[in-house]
């Protein structure tokens, strides 16, 4: 019977090695973080399995424990925070980032101009899309390599910048406080600071702020990652208004992190319209009460509509233009969703499901031209290139290809540039033919 048990323990330990190799050599080229889990796995049915496979009970315990013990000091000396590749890093439980005061300089001495035409207003640039024009950069960074020209430390958080002129936009943890912060780009100095109650922190999710504020005229509207909508002045960071989405909504807080587990990462988007400027922020809520899009007033906050009952993703709005009929375009947990502007009713829908606690939608929304979007996502599901019509007054949208093989982006979004998509699939950059669907080359991590 013993002898049996321990050609059993060794057939397992032998599968385990070779389920290692299968995930580091195989199904890492497809899912990263499917293969991390895979190793994981497979790492400790080996560790077991050679334990009781050892006949003297003494090692046995001793190999049993020893990893345990260390791996609770460790845990209890460090942070741990796993990537989204299910990586992982430790950072020392007492250590504290050196991060800047607030200076006293003058604001008002900031040249900030208007309309110029290389502001980044917002998240992925003034139209939404990631694309900046007529800009020229050396393309050989190692003859050419680029010039650090200041370095400042901020707080944690996922949030880009918004520029306009010479003041740089963003957000950051500090503390137990998100702050909406203000630096000069020509030192890196802080300008100014607004600070909010609140820290998201989970171990998938990270620590801080996860969307990026939008500047709008001589206004900057910014979104905590728990439930806030604040109106800024640009100048001095002066609060003009401010809005909790769940007392709009009408649900719990603690509802809506059971549906939307890793805090609210849309960007607010500014847009004008015959009813005003307003902004629109992904809402969302519980499973009981929930709506996709609100809308406010940018003077004062008030509510201008609210659109949809799909769940929130991690994507964010973006006003676009097709068959000449202004729309926004939302990536919600379902549904890749069109929303008219000005009275936030559906014009149309393409489904696009995940789940806000899983397999979530993260990804922009590409427009190739007036009849096709393409939608891409990670979580082996790949690109759909849509095809969108409207004819006699009626939107017709169908399936020009589907691919779940090619860009899955995760957490990125992909771009389209002369007749080919680019973009991040599962942490590999990759080329996509847009005629069909069909991988060019992919490499590098």
């Amino acid at each position: 019977m013993k002898k049996a048990i321990s050609v059993c323990l060794l057939v397992l330990l032998l599968l385990s090695l070779l389920a290692i190799l299968f995930a580091k050599l195989v199904v890492v080229e497809r899912d990263h973080a499917a293969a991390q889990v895979i190793s994981s796995l497979a790492i400790c049915i080996a560790w077991i399995s050679l334990v009781f496979i050892i006949p003297i009970r003494a090692i046995r315990w001793f190999m049993l424990l020893t990893p345990l013990i260390a791996s609770l000091l460790i845990l209890g000396l460090y942070r741990l925070q796993l990537d989204g590749e299910l990586g992982f890093t430790l950072s020392p439980r007492w250590a504290r980032p050196s991060l800047p005061e607030v200076t006293s300089g003058n604001p008002a001495t900031l040249e900030l101009g208007l309309d110029r035409s290389d502001d980044w207003p917002g998240f992925w640039g003034k139209e939404r899309n990631g694309v900046i024009d007529s800009i020229q950069l050396q393309p050989d960074w190692e003859k050419f390599p680029p010039k650090l020209v200041w370095k400042q430390p901020i707080g944690e958080g996922w949030s880009s910048f918004a520029i306009r002129g010479e003041l740089a936009v963003t957000m950051e943890q500090r503390e137990s406080e998100e702050w909406i912060t203000a630096y000069n780009v020509n030192d890196g100095k802080l300008v100014w600071k607004q600070a909010l109650p609140g820290r998201h922190a989970s171990i998938l999710g990270g620590v801080g702020p996860r969307s990026t504020p939008v500047i709008a005229g001589d206004s900057v509207v910014a979104c905590s990652a728990i439930d806030s909508v604040v109106c800024l002045e640009l100048l001095t960071g002066s609060m003009i208004w401010q809005s909790s989405l769940s007392t709009i909504g009408g649900f719990t807080q603690s509802d809506f992190e059971t549906c939307v587990s890793w805090g609210r990462s849309g960007s607010p988007l500014a847009t004008t319209s015959s009813h005003g400027n307003m902004v629109i922020v992904p809402m969302g809520g519980s499973n009981l009460q929930k709506n996709t899009l609100v809308a406010l007033r940018l003077d004062n906050g008030q509510e201008a509509w609210r659109s949809g009952t799909d769940q929130i993703s991690y994507s964010s709005p973006c006003l676009v233009n097709l068959h000449g009929i202004a729309q926004i375009l939302y990536v919600s947990e379902q549904n890749l969703i069109s929303v008219d502007p000005d009275t936030g009713e559906q014009l149309w829908n393409a489904p696009w499901s995940s789940s806000s606690a899983g397999d979530a939608n993260t990804s922009q929304p590409v427009v190739i031209d007036n009849n096709r979007i393409l939608i891409t996502k990670g979580y082996q599901r790949g690109a759909k290139l849509l095809e969108v019509l409207f004819e006699n007054g009626a939107w017709t949208i169908s399936d020009v290809w589907v691919n779940e093989t090619v860009l899955k982006t995760k957490f990125t979004s992909a771009l389209h540039y002369q007749g080919y998509l680019y973009g991040l699939s599962d942490g590999i950059l990759e080329c996509v033919s847009l005629a069909d669907g069909k991988s060019v080359w992919k490499k590098g991590r």
